[in-house]
């Protein structure tokens, strides 16, 4: 199933609509005012909170705890290599991207694909198209591609100042 992660701009933090390939809305994602360490809540369109993710302090590379009914389930941790590869911990993914094109694909240790995650430009802001293979992971995968694009802005901040 294919779902759309597009990026609210003009507001006080960081918000995100997930919309399914039907352009239903799905999920609301916020972030946490304070820019120094990152948090972000995603809710059901009724406002019920389904996942978080929290930045962890890192000083080499950008570490994000998904959080998922309370329990953590994985940790994504951006590799120190010249690619643009994660390491999941908690569960066996890994990611492995294209940071020029901003494209990544997911899978597991046996190579299935799990997950592809494209970045689309347009005028009003930065989305996404999350694919996802098995709709049994399809929370845990959209956290992941979250956490995922906040590394990579995470990095661009840092490298900008």
């Amino acid at each position: 199933m294919k779902y759309y992660i597009i990026q609210k701009r003009l507001t006080m933090r960081d918000t995100f609509t997930i919309k399914t390939e039907t352009g239903e809305d799905t999920f609301l994602v916020k972030g946490g005012i304070w820019p120094v360490f990152q948090h972000y809540c995603i809710t059901d369109m009724a406002g019920d909170v389904k996942a978080t993710i929290r930045q962890r302090l890192s000083l080499l590379v950008p570490k994000y705890d998904v959080f998922i009914g309370g329990t953590k389930r994985a940790t994504v941790k951006r590799r120190l290599t010249l690619g643009a590869s994660y390491s999941i911990n908690g569960i066996d993914w890994e990611v492995i991207g294209d940071v020029p094109a901003h494209n990544y694909r997911m899978s597991d240790l046996n190579g299935n694909v799990i997950m592809h995650l494209t970045k689309k430009k347009n005028v009003w802001g930065d989305n996404y198209e999350v694919d996802i293979a098995n709709s049994k992971d399809e929370l845990l995968s959209l956290c992941i591609a979250l956490s995922i694009e906040m590394a990579t802005l995470l990095l661009r901040q840092m490298r900008d100042s």
